[in-house]
């Protein structure tokens, strides 16, 4: 939570703060669901989503992704 309080301080960044996952598609599944929930993006569109593997580890950040919010193609892409 303390990643996203000084994330909203950054310029154009929407922070959400979504369940704890164990898998790196769900982390993708629950940013384009927030996107779209948010008005943010419609499922068209594409988002840059952000992880770190292994999760919940602070500064483990390694992952930047560009995905598409429809998840019938984020299912169909992407491996496990």
């Amino acid at each position: 939570h303390r990643t996203a309080r000084r994330l909203c301080l950054t310029w154009s960044v929407h922070c959400v703060i979504i369940d704890e996952i164990d898998r790196f598609k769900l982390a993708v599944v629950g940013a384009a669901r927030a996107a779209l929930s948010e008005g943010f993006a419609e499922e068209e569109d594409q988002i840059v989503v952000t992880a770190g593997v292994p999760f919940a580890q602070p500064g483990s950040t390694n992952i930047l992704r560009v995905a598409p919010c429809a998840e019938r193609l984020i299912f169909s892409t992407d491996p496990e």
